[in-house]
């Protein structure tokens, strides 16, 4: 097992409590898998632009962003933020920085997504309080196309791949449905509909970068739904304490962790097994590991310290511990190392 190593990265002006699904951060990720990019934002519009080796740069805006996207294309870096009167693309290449503002909302914008390999056209899509789906063509200061697409707001929104290759993307909302959506097409591609309360988590299912389910977390517990037949193919009760967890790997398949006050529950095709909460600290953010002889380990946030856990083992510490409790994290890649945001703002790069 490698030596647990964890470095300061900077300090935010304002400690980034977004609530439990993180709706203000976004990984950017390669075609294989790895870590490229994470831009997270706190609640006075500072806007934190990492990536796994600790480089950073920072961007204002303004406060209350509900959503932050980024990508990369050629030599530019673009960067799209759901701010509250609406959405604003900020695009950096070769020293220039320009900035667009894309009004059109009714109401403020909640989610923003962007898509576009090289030599593709390059889109914007942004939900709004009214249950809106709007998308814009860049370049091009065109009127959006928008389409209603929910009877209440646009909660989330997660982009994806299908498995023939499409750019997509899942919308969630106050009415409790969570949709599939491809960027350019018109009505939604499924809809899932049976959940009991707001929706709290949503979060793609993929199997070696393309769709094949959604797990979602409601008031009542996670239902894993198949993105191909719309059929559940588990649900598991309790109220989630934590950020769920899910990975992918060719030896395991799809692993997800759900956290309850009693229990991590790992969740896969072949059945859930339960890992017991630590007694002395309740475990508030988790990170499945798998190594490549295919061994599954749990990683928990609890206070100031990460733990880990074998399936079928308890909680014990990694050496990993904090100067502040631990108010989330962000893993890295499947094989161990997160970024690390602690209460007092800091953030930190950690690798166990």
């Amino acid at each position: 097992m490698r030596e647990s190593t964890r470095d300061l990265i900077c300090r935010l002006e304002v400690s980034p409590v977004r609530g439990p699904t993180g709706a203000s951060v976004h990984l950017l990720t390669r075609a294989s898998g790895e870590p490229e990019i994470l831009a997270l934002a706190d609640t006075v519009g500072e806007v934190v632009l990492v990536d796994p080796r600790g480089t950073f740069r920072t961007e204002q805006a303004q406060p209350d962003i509900a959503g932050v996207a980024v990508m990369k294309r050629g030599q530019s870096t673009m960067l799209a933020l759901a701010e509250p009167e609406g959405v604003t693309l900020i695009t950096e290449q070769d020293g220039r920085r320009l900035v667009d503002r894309l009004g059109c909302h009714e109401g403020r914008s909640t989610s923003v997504a962007l898509f576009g390999a090289d030599g593709e056209p390059c889109w914007i899509v942004s939900g709004d309080e009214r249950g809106n789906l709007l998308r814009w063509e860049i370049p091009g200061r065109t009127a959006p196309i928008r389409r209603r697409i929910h009877r209440k707001s646009v909660s989330r929104l997660v982009a994806t791949r299908l498995a023939d290759g499409r750019e997509s993307f899942l919308t969630a909302s106050d009415d409790r449905e969570v949709l599939i959506h491809t960027v350019t097409g018109g009505e939604p591609l499924a809809r899932f509909s049976a959940h009991a309360g707001w929706i709290e988590q949503m979060v793609p299912l993929t199997q070696s970068a393309t769709l094949w389910g959604i797990a979602v977390v409601d008031r009542v517990g996670l239902t894993i739904w198949e993105a191909g037949t719309g059929l559940a193919a588990g649900r598991l009760s309790g109220k989630s304490t934590a950020d769920i967890a899910a990975n992918w790997h060719p030896a395991t398949g799809t692993l997800v962790a759900f956290t309850t006050p009693d229990a991590v529950a790992l969740w896969s095709q072949l059945g859930v097994r339960f890992i017991r909460q630590p007694i002395r600290n309740t475990i508030k953010a988790t990170a499945i590991s798998v190594d490549p002889r295919g061994r599954t380990s749990i990683l928990g946030a609890a206070g100031d310290v990460i733990l880990r856990a074998e399936v079928g083992g308890e909680f014990g510490e990694t050496g990993v511990r904090f100067p502040s409790p631990i108010l989330r994290w962000h893993p890295w890649c499947r094989s161990g190392g997160a970024l690390v945001v602690l209460e007092d703002g800091s953030l930190w790069n950690t690798a166990w």
